[in-house]
């Protein structure tokens, strides 16, 4: 039978028994998980934020860190007080306001989010809500935290300046200049405020302006690195690469881990030609995060200029998606695969840049040079059209533009791309023709008749229809509201130019020049000293833009032309194997120029050698064909070969006289080195029988002396 279980006192006896058997070991058992679950529930408790003194200790470190702007140990030191209280809504608000320094807009808004649901009310953090939203490209959300009429009097000023940031985003410029306003009435010695009021100076075209509000930044504040970092971007501009980067450094020397600072130092770099010292600056953004991919980017950009495309691509990857589908990016990748061979890739690249923006000058060029690679003949040829419609024709896109119609058999049109002005003037600089909708552009003008950036589109679109009178006026109108704008005073300039006045147009490049001395300026400035014969003045604008841009090819390209202007050959050969070395032995137009300085030099076989690279590339070229029978004349080893060239050249040209004197002389080298062989026997035998006649004379001579001694 089964046991059964005793009731009564039997078993309270019992058990009685068992429990002084065990009485002392389970006493220890109890004690020790009283100890443990009271352990565990000060853990919990402190998890939870019951550590207050803890977290005051961590923010009292990290607010040390702050102001010595050391905002990355800063965040470590918050993050340690979070850990401690979790439920303290000010270390959340004061974690988040570091991350907004860092730029760590997403942990920012998690921040405040988090102290939003501890109890804090949205009056006192929307403005720094309103700045995470904007940094996150979130419009919407930052207008609507921005514009709380509830936000603390003391925030208001800053909600305006972000309010004005958001605004300019989003392209309501009336909007954006009411807000910065605002936030100017409060606080007018606000030096962030001044900076950012430079920025939107800046955007609307008002570099004098902008410089004015960003220096006044820098008075206010002497360690505000954004307005530093600012001003170093104006100076990149206004004067170039060079005297920006004294700007960039003394902002490093405040906060040296500042990646954006970092980044613009870095690029700074690159585009002055200082690969090594770029490279060495994106390590230390690495160092300091490691995957950066800007970084990344940069680094790749540092080897497609060393030509090491499968590197570039690589580094791309590293990059990210963001980064390589930024229009920069975009370009980069096109470059690459095209480099590499890969041209419908390279294609698929240049179509996204040009979706973002349409008229990308590079990007219209390198898309039909892809298009022509990938065998889209007819594609291409639309496509270098609209850049030639856009900004005018130069050597290469003649060339793309030729050989595609070539391609689809159509070889007169392709010949008039051709024939191209290399030496005589200076460079020609079309006027834009605008492919946007006029009644479009002349409504915005009408509506905004005071604003730069929308009246001057406006005012090319009436050039381009040949209305230049209307122009000149409505320009000038422009410029007296736009003094401080570069733009406004390079658009009187080109339309004194059309009107054949460039002492006029002068003038207004050379102010231009005083508040932006970018590119777009320093070749209209050169191109007006041409035309008024001051070439001193023309080479000292280029030696000075070159002084701060060395590495701009345009700008080398013109010190060339310049020395060739004056005849110096030698100097001329040292500025185009600079060019040529950079972009390789495809351009037709510098080929042509090297070739013709090597004549210049006497340096003859280097000349054949070079022109005919670029004859290589352009058959149909007057003055390439000229200019390689014009080498093999001064060499003077291929008679036959420089007439068959001059003949050539006298198609595209049968009234140049110069011409036919050149094939006129080729065609003697030809006859004298045809005769050549000949007169070597003649000269041979001459040589034979003045040998003979020597040894008939001797002969005589021996025979008189004997007869003399006989007598």
């Amino acid at each position: 039978m089964p046991r059964r279980y005793r009731t009564g006192k039997t078993a309270r006896k019992r058990l009685f028994r068992e429990i002084r058997k065990m009485g002392a070991l389970t006493l220890v058992a109890v004690l020790a998980l009283a100890v443990s679950v009271t352990f565990l529930i000060k853990t919990i408790n402190a998890n939870d934020g019951v550590d207050r003194e803890e977290a005051k200790e961590y923010l009292a470190v990290a607010e040390k860190y702050i102001e010595d702007s050391n905002y990355r140990a800063a965040r470590i030191e918050l993050k340690n007080a979070v850990k401690s209280d979790k439920r303290w809504p000010n270390i959340r608000i004061v974690l988040a306001q570091v991350q907004l320094k860092l730029f760590d807009a997403a942990g920012a808004k998690n921040e405040l989010l988090i102290a939003k649901e501890l109890g804090t009310d949205s009056s006192e953090i929307d403005h720094l809500l309103g700045q995470a939203h904007w940094l996150l490209g979130e419009y919407d959300d930052a207008k609507v935290a921005l514009t709380n009429k509830k936000i603390k009097e003391e925030n208001y000023p800053e909600s305006q300046r972000i309010l004005g940031r958001v605004l300019i985003e989003t392209g309501d410029v009336d909007g954006s200049r009411a807000a910065f306003d605002r936030a100017l009435e409060k606080t007018p010695d606000n030096s962030m405020l001044w900076t950012d009021i430079g920025r939107f100076r800046y955007i609307l075209g008002d570099q004098k302006g902008a410089i004015e509000a960003v220096e006044r930044a820098v008075e206010l504040d002497k360690n505000n690195i954004r307005a530093l970092e600012f001003r170093g971007r104006m100076v990149r501009s206004q004067v170039g690469l060079l005297a920006s980067l004294p700007w960039f450094e003394r902002a490093l020397e405040i906060v040296p881990d500042d990646i954006p600072l970092l980044s613009e130092y870095a690029v700074t770099l690159g585009d002055a030609g200082r690969a090594s010292d770029m490279l060495k600056v994106t390590r230390d953004i690495l160092a300091l995060e490691r995957n950066n991919g800007n970084a990344f980017y940069m680094q790749a950009v540092i080897a497609g200029r060393a030509r090491d495309y499968a590197l570039a691509r690589r580094l791309l990857l590293r990059a990210g998606d963001y980064q390589v589908n930024r229009p920069s990016g975009l370009l980069l990748s096109g470059i690459v695969e095209y480099e590499l061979g890969n041209y419908n890739k390279a294609v698929g690249f240049f179509r996204k840049l040009l979706k973002v923006q349409r008229n990308h000058k590079r990007g219209l060029k390198l898309l039909a040079s892809g298009l022509y690679r990938a065998g889209e003949y007819e594609t291409a040829y639309k496509a270098i059209s609209r850049y030639i419609n856009k900004y005018g024709e130069d050597s290469y896109s003649s060339v793309v533009a030729a050989r595609s119609l070539e391609a689809v058999d159509k070889r007169g049109e392709a010949a008039k791309f051709l024939d191209n002005t290399i030496f005589e003037g200076g460079p020609k600089l079309s006027l834009v023709k605008e492919e946007d909708d006029f009644e479009s552009l002349q409504k915005n003008a009408l509506k905004s008749p005071k604003s730069a950036n929308i009246v001057i589109p406006y005012i090319r679109a009436l050039l381009a229809r040949g209305n230049v009178g209307t122009a000149l006026t409505l320009a000038k109108q422009l410029l007296k509201n736009n003094e401080g704008v570069a733009d406004a005073h390079i658009l009187v300039g080109d339309i004194e130019i059309r009107r054949n006045k460039p002492s006029v147009a002068l003038k207004h490049f050379r102010n231009a020049q005083a508040i932006s001395f970018e590119q777009p300026t320093m070749l209209r400035l050169v191109d007006a000293l041409r035309r008024t014969e001051q070439f001193d003045e023309a080479q000292e604008a280029i030696s000075f833009y070159l002084s701060n841009n060395p590495r701009d090819l345009e700008a080398q390209k013109l010190m060339a032309d310049s020395y060739i202007d004056s005849g110096d050959a030698q100097q001329a050969i040292f500025w185009l194997e600079a060019v040529r070395d950079r972009v390789g032995y495809n351009d037709t137009v510098l080929l042509t120029k090297l070739a013709r300085s090597y004549i210049a030099a006497e340096r003859f076989d280097d000349a054949v050698k070079t022109a005919k690279i670029a004859y290589g590339i352009n058959r149909i070229s007057a003055l390439t064909t000229r200019m390689y029978g014009f080498a093999l004349l001064r060499q003077g080893e291929d008679g036959t070969a420089a007439v068959e060239l001059y003949k050539k050249a006298l198609k595209f040209e049968p009234d140049d006289a110069d011409l036919q004197a050149e094939l006129e002389e080729a065609i003697a080298l030809e006859a004298f080195l045809a005769n050549e062989g000949n007169i070597e026997e003649v000269e041979a035998v001459a040589e034979g029988d003045a040998a003979i006649e020597d040894d008939v004379a001797s002969d005589e001579n021996d025979k008189d002396k004997s007869e003399n001694k006989k007598d």
